[in-house]
């Protein structure tokens, strides 16, 4: 029986890991290939330029996937050795799934049922979340999203175990796990509450639950703790505070923060929708309204069905809680630490629940702050839901109904997302950043400079022209965060540099006049669109050539005719 389990899980990795190598679009967003071109970077200047701060070993496991590559397809670029590197995770995090639920439907079983269907409702599940928008996307995009899950689904069941047990050894485990998706996501170290949860619904006494918490971060800390160290002594940080500070670079820039809670969790059910749906199209006329009505409908009653079941299961626990209060109290007291109690605690539907509803809330929570209405941090919170719904529905006596549904919601999400944005989004032509790109490449010399704003309508300009173009690009965008307020003089010195050596300045149109671009400039930085357009202006620019819809130019030195 167990061969056959493990036969299961390697046939959901092959026929997904199939699915996602053979749709990976052309899509690219901005951080896949900010991230291609960090690799690409350190293979020519080593690895300093490897390392993100917020997720440390992503890059590093790109580059080691895309040398592995080379040896079977010797041309691969590093943001196709991403993409295949993240088909392969995501469908690793399939089975992973599939494992992890199967074991929570056995363990909260109807009593004589053993666990029917189980198998069969954790497979079908895991390809529920397979062909949700999320998580296919990001399983053929080159961004961190997806890596860090399979780990953190490993965690959650040492954590599972930690509360269920008490057991030493999935505190470690549970440390240990979390330290690998740490180390591929920092946001991720939002699970040490799930540990912490787990912990204190352990069946042990109060010395066993720190012994239980210390082990928890003695893990942690040695699997992420010593790269961090290691990276941090590679850059040659000074001082504990420099090296805080880059560990934090995201969160003590402040951009990310939204503390209007009011707006921002419209935000929130937009992102978890988006999560399972794709954006349909407005031209497929009245079809895409009933599809965006559907998801809404069953999202809704989806939580309306979780959350009636958690609050029952809540109610009953309380209800024979007091029965047994009442009870001790009829027998003339009792002694604390009784059996009756010990099992209650150790419930697994109990335990479960507890520990997915500590994870869906503790995330939620955190990214109706941190870039709301983001989705692919929702992803995460979208693959707890799912195995709360399946596992909260699966309890009773309906459970073929149960896998009847779910393979109609597998169905109706594959088709949906499949056929309205992954088989649109796979041709190079639909992607005309890349255009763009390749159209500078071509009316340009190899050692120009190109001036970009890096926000606006086409802010990825700032990593496609690096990646696609192969020309050297500055933001103002980036200006404004790495100078401040000397930004612009830095520029137009660095421009007077770069025409003193003979080479090509070319400034995108945008830069000069971008409504959407400046009001955002302007927001942000206090940026100033005519004194930057004056300052520029000194280097006699000329229009060269068009892209998109818009002019580039070329600068000169200003004694230049």
């Amino acid at each position: 029986m167990r061969l056959r389990i493990w036969i299961a899980a390697a046939v959901i990795f092959c026929v997904f890991a199939a699915i996602y190598l053979a749709t990976p679009t052309s899509n690219y967003t901005f951080d896949a290939v900010n991230y291609a071109h960090m690799i690409r970077l350190s293979e020519e200047s080593g690895p300093a330029t490897l390392f993100h701060p917020h997720h440390l070993a992503f890059n590093g496991a790109g580059l080691v996937s895309l040398r592995a590559l080379r040896l079977f397809i010797p041309g691969i670029d590093p943001l196709h050795a991403l993409q295949v590197m993240n088909a392969l995770a995501g469908a690793l995090g399939l089975s992973v799934l599939f494992l992890v639920l199967r074991r929570m439907l056995l363990d909260t079983a109807p009593e004589g049922s053993r666990g029917r269907y189980s198998t069969a409702i954790a497979a079908v599940s895991a390809a529920v979340l397979g062909l949700t928008f999320g998580w296919w996307i990001a399983s053929t995009d080159g961004r961190p999203y997806i890596p860090p899950i399979t780990p953190l689904l490993g965690a959650f069941y040492f954590a599972y175990r930690m509360a269920k047990t008490g057991s030493s050894w999935s505190a470690a485990g549970f440390g240990g796990m979390l330290g690998i998706t740490v180390l591929l996501h920092q946001s991720h170290g939002l699970f040490l509450i799930v540990g912490i949860a787990a912990v204190m619904l352990a069946p042990t006494n109060l010395k066993a639950r720190f012994q239980l918490v210390g082990l928890v971060f003695l893990s942690l800390l040695l699997v992420a703790g010593i790269p961090y160290s290691l990276v941090i002594r590679l850059r040659d940080t000074q001082t504990v505070s420099e090296a805080v500070a880059w560990a934090l670079t995201y969160a003590k820039l402040g951009v990310w923060w939204d503390f209007d809670i009011i707006s921002n969790l419209p935000k929130d059910y937009y992102a978890l929708r988006h999560v399972f749906l794709a954006e349909v199209p407005e031209n497929v006329g009245k079809f895409s309204f009933m599809l965006i009505a559907a998801a809404d409908v069953i999202m809704i009653f989806s939580f309306l069905f979780v959350l009636l079941g958690l609050t029952d299961r809540i109610l009953g626990y309380c209800q024979r809680q007091r029965h047994r209060r009442v009870h001790e109290r009829l027998l003339g007291g009792y002694k604390g630490g009784s059996v009756g109690e010990l099992k209650e605690r150790t419930d697994p539907m109990f335990i479960f629940n507890v520990l997915a509803v500590t994870w869906i809330i503790s995330y939620a929570a955190f990214f109706t702050v941190w870039t709301p209405g983001f989705f692919p941090f929702w992803i995460p919170v979208a693959a707890a839901l799912v195995m709360l719904v399946v596992v909260n529905s699966s309890s009773g006596s309906a459970r073929r109904l149960v896998l009847t549904v779910t393979i109609i919601a597998a169905v109706s999400l594959g088709i949906i997302n499949l056929w309205f944005y992954i088989l649109p989004k796979i041709p190079k032509e639909t992607n005309a950043s890349i255009l763009i790109a390749e159209k500078v490449k071509a009316n340009t010399p190899t050692d120009s400079l190109v001036i970009v704003t890096g926000m606006g309508y086409m802010p990825q300009m700032e990593v496609y022209l690096p990646y696609f173009a192969e020309r050297e690009t500055i933001s103002l965008h980036q200006v404004m965060i790495r100078h401040k307020s000397k930004g612009i003089d830095w520029l137009t010195q660095r421009i007077a540099q770069h025409l003193l050596e003979g080479k090509k300045v070319y400034v995108f149109g945008e830069v000069f006049d971008s409504p959407r671009a400046w009001n955002e400039l302007e927001a942000r930085y206090g940026l100033n669109r005519e004194h930057v357009r004056q300052a520029i202006s000194r280097f006699n620019p000329k229009k060269r050539f068009r892209v998109s819809d818009q002019p580039v130019y070329e600068l000169r030195y200003p004694d230049e005719n």
